[in-house]
């Protein structure tokens, strides 16, 4: 909608109203409202005259233009005829609902710049697809996302509000830098539905003896193999252990020799000791923090330090991970609150998002399902999750992963769901277990 009569009406209204409403009309608009090349040239004029004292009348303006050399609009008369025909045309318009001149001022701004807002909105829709490099598919969906979040976003400012043009171009550039900086999974598959963005927060949900160390140990990889640096917070099991995993996920050799035979187990350690060395060589990106007892506020802190390290040498941090959410201890602030289960590991996911936007990467927190996912197997859910809702509600990005386990009630292959996604859309994946490497593959549906 261009709101041309409205337009046309406005330059009309500038030069024949009274000057309190002019002004009204001068203080809520500029030529770049305007659409019409015409109008925004009458608009000019009009608004340099206002400002040199010389209330405005049309001829004035038309004389300013004439001067100016503007282009002339497309009529028998140049300016003079445009001006003529404006008039004419607007007459009707400006007399419908019998508005005093304030109110008329009033209902021309809100129709001029609701129709500039359109505009905006439309080019950086277009915008989108060439600076994000998004997917055509996906398109529609961000374009509606992109209406929806414009127009009814809100933030902290002198008013508590911004224009939805501000708001626009805020969220083309939020989406062209998660495009672009985005950390990638050990999956591209998944990373065409939900991408790990700086700032935000993915809560990987899986069963217990399922794998989520497994799982993490593979984002680590993801992320190291693209030449950023992954913090690893493991609770459950020391650094090396976790060393031992990635050197069997990556050359394939055994990392527990010592559950092999007694005549293998040389050969098998002479293998993991060269693997380990050739990781160390290459310069693995990760940095590991295996201590047992750390809470949020340890994570926060190494978190911090670690990437202002990684500033100062000009490198970036592009995931933490944490396993698992579960164990994470108590503050002495949430000791003495004396917190429920549901509503600590829901003050634990708070933080851990406030910590994705501190130290602007995104955070992996792997969580466990309750023993109900042991007996569902591939058919295990989200409500499945541990104190869910209290988790769920913090994460930007939701994943389940499933596979049956001896004991439960139903079969199924291997299974990752995407559950929850704000930046993003739902999906389902098979998956494929790799038993030479002990990691995860993503199989075809």
């Amino acid at each position: 909608m261009i709101a041309t009569d409205a337009e046309i009406a406005a330059c009309i209204f500038v030069c024949e109203a009274k000057a309190s409403a002019r002004m009204q009309l001068f203080e809520a608009l500029e030529p770049a409202h305007f659409a019409q090349g015409p109008c925004a040239d009458f608009w000019r004029e009009a608004k340099r005259l206002e400002s040199e004292g010389e209330g405005p009348s049309g001829w004035n303006v038309i004389e300013r233009a004439i001067a100016a050399k503007a282009s002339a609009p497309n009529s028998p008369d140049g300016w003079r005829g445009w001006y003529l025909a404006a008039r004419d045309r607007s007459a009707e318009y400006l007399a419908r609902g019998r508005l005093d001149n304030d109110e008329r001022a009033d209902e021309l701004a809100r129709e001029i710049g609701n129709a500039h807002e359109l505009r905006e909105i439309r080019r950086v829709c277009a915008e989108i697809a060439g600076r994000a490099e998004i997917a055509t598919e996906n398109g529609a969906s961000l374009r509606a996302e992109l209406i929806d979040r414009a127009t009814v976003r809100a933030t902290e400012g002198a008013t508590g509000l911004v224009s939805t043009r501000d708001a626009a171009i805020e969220l083309v550039e939020r989406l062209t830098a998660r495009t672009l900086t985005a950390t990638p999974s050990p999956w591209p598959e998944l990373d065409a539905c939900v991408q790990l963005s700086p700032g935000s927060l993915t809560v990987l949900a899986a069963a217990t003896g399922v794998g989520k160390t497994v799982l993490g140990l593979q984002y680590a990889r993801a992320c190291a193999a693209a030449g950023s640096w992954c913090m690893f917070v493991g609770l459950e099991m020391p650094a090396s252990a976790n060393l031992a995993r990635v050197a069997r996920q990556t050359y394939g050799c055994e990392h527990r020799p010592e559950t092999l035979p007694a005549h293998l187990q040389a050969g098998a350690y002479s293998q993991l000791v060269t693997a380990i060395g050739a990781l160390v060589s290459a310069g693995l990106k990760i940095e590991w923090s295996c201590d047992p007892s750390q809470s949020t506020d340890h994570v926060a802190m190494r978190a911090k330090a670690f990437k202002a390290r990684l500033d100062e040498r000009g490198e970036r941090l592009g995931l933490v991970v944490v396993d698992y959410l579960g164990l994470l201890d108590a503050t002495s602030d949430d000791a003495r609150r004396r917190l429920e289960k549901h509503e600590a590991l829901g003050e634990y996911a708070r933080r851990l998002k406030g910590l994705a936007r501190t130290v602007n990467a995104p955070v992996l927190a792997l969580a466990q399902l309750n023993r109900e996912a042991e007996k569902a197997g591939a058919k295990a859910t989200r409500g499945m999750i541990g104190d869910s809702y209290a988790i769920l509600r913090h994460a930007d990005t939701v994943l389940l992963f499933s596979r049956p386990l001896p004991g439960a009630d139903v079969g199924g292959t291997p299974a990752l769901s995407i559950q929850k996604a704000r930046e993003g859309r739902t999906q389902f994946f098979d998956m494929a277990w790799d038993s030479t490497r002990e990691n995860y593959q993503m199989g075809k549906k």
